[in-house]
């Protein structure tokens, strides 16, 4: 929890993908989707790809509080967009990685570290 994750990637590319999304999806144990995101939704255009074409692609976070346990990482290769894709290829549980014991969240699998303002105001008399 609260440490740099990166996870990197790379394809090669065996026939046009006109509007290229990568991604990625983290599943806890029990296969419930905690957490995803890939290239367009994170802004990122990439270029229109064709056969034999090699890309590497990685994604930057700050890892939040997980429950302890195994954790399975699921890539994937779109043609498309956010609304309207075609899968080009699927990787489920391409890799995976422990959660020990330790700083785990209060309740259910993951915990966000996050900062709280209230701001108030006083009735005018």
């Amino acid at each position: 929890a609260g440490d740099s994750a990166i996870l990197r990637f790379s394809f090669l590319v065996n026939r046009a993908v006109h509007l290229p999304i990568a991604g990625f999806l983290v599943r806890g144990g029990q296969g419930l989707s905690l957490f995803s995101t890939n290239t367009t939704r994170e802004g990122y255009l990439l270029p229109p790809l064709i056969a034999g074409d090699h890309l590497t692609v990685e994604f930057l976070w700050t890892m939040p509080r997980l429950a302890p346990g195994t954790y399975g990482v699921t890539l994937a290769v779109s043609d498309g967009t956010l609304e309207k894709f075609v899968v080009c290829d699927y990787a489920e549980d391409a890799l995976s990685f422990n959660v020990p014991p330790g700083n785990e969240p209060d309740f259910g699998w993951l915990g966000l570290d996050c900062e709280v303002t209230i701001n108030t105001s006083q009735p005018q008399g």
